[in-house]
């Protein structure tokens, strides 16, 4: 096998998959060294399980922050779930895996704009990385459909063998000498998906009790889920269902309407949802005890 000068940024479980893809297919030797990140703003990184498998495998690897990791240079660089900006002047290409089918959902949490939205079919591409990001030329494609109701670590599970197929194609070409070609973007065709932070998990109850159950489902684990307040206190939302709908004379959005199984049905801007399961964001305590009837959630 040639050796090439590879350099892999892995981040969560589709980063530590590919990982385990590349080793097991022999390419080891390939690899010059992995970067990981912990990543506070998500339940679970993989970034112990990263760096386990790396120390196995005789692989150095390097936390992002570290001063190693921002001296290091290579040939090639193959950026897996990264969210950060790398340093172009470190590698010769950069190659990107992002989640969707570009040019649709350029930008930052696609997959989760994608649940949210309903998209039926998800995808990965693989491409250069250029100075704006997510326009680079595509390298490769592939796509998988779904169907819902999907959490999005189903999600995330669908589309890593598509992760894992083609990082693998990547590299037999990288050593074996093969040069990589991508294809300019349709721009007409291009849309975006905006950076996402705390305000937007929290559940706007005049949305329709479909699309707030996406939001609920696209947020979750590994991600920090979807919440609602009462009474100034937070509560996560584990799991929700849509329930029929009743002909409401005034429609008071986030109200609770009545009881099922002991778990509040709440109305929405169209549809009501059930809460299957919750959580105190504070106490982090599973909630099986609803202090009343009359509830009303923001």
């Amino acid at each position: 096998m040639v050796k090439s000068n590879l350099i892999l940024y892995l981040l969560g479980n589709k980063g530590l998959r590919v990982l385990e893809a590349l080793i097991d297919a022999g390419f080891t030797p390939a690899i010059k060294a992995v970067i990981f990140a912990p990543d506070k703003a998500v339940r679970k990184d993989y970034s112990e399980e990263i760096t386990a498998l790396c120390l196995l495998n005789n692989i150095p690897v390097w936390s992002r922050t570290s001063l190693e990791a921002s001296s290091l240079k290579s040939e090639y660089a193959m950026a897996i779930g990264w969210r950060w900006i790398i340093d172009k002047t470190q590698h010769h290409r950069v190659i990107v895996f992002h989640d969707s089918l570009l040019p649709k959902y350029r930008g930052f949490a696609p997959l989760v704009s994608q649940l949210i939205n309903g998209e039926t079919t998800i995808g990965v591409t693989v491409l250069f990385a250029v100075d704006e990001y997510d326009k680079g030329p595509i390298i490769s494609q592939r796509s998988v459909d779904i169907k819902y109701p999907i959490k999005v670590d189903s999600a995330i599970k669908a589309i890593i063998p598509l992760y894992q197929e083609q990082a693998l194609t990547v590299l037999e070409n990288i050593t074996d000498n093969i040069p990589l070609v991508g294809l300019d973007q349709d721009e007409s065709q291009a849309s975006y998906s905006v950076w996402r932070d705390d305000k937007d998990l929290q559940i706007d109850w005049g949305l329709s009790g479909q699309v707030i159950r996406r939001l609920v489902d696209a947020t979750g684990f590994p991600f920090n889920g979807a919440y609602t307040m009462l009474d100034g206190r937070r509560i996560e939302l584990m799991e929700v269902e849509e329930v029929e709908d009743l002909h409401l004379e005034f429609r008071h959005v986030g109200k609770t309407i009545r009881f099922d199984d002991e778990m509040p049905v709440i109305i929405c801007g169209s549809g009501m949802l059930k809460v299957v399961s919750a959580r105190w964001y504070d106490s982090k305590e599973n909630i099986a005890k609803w202090p009343r009837f009359r509830m009303r959630f923001e």
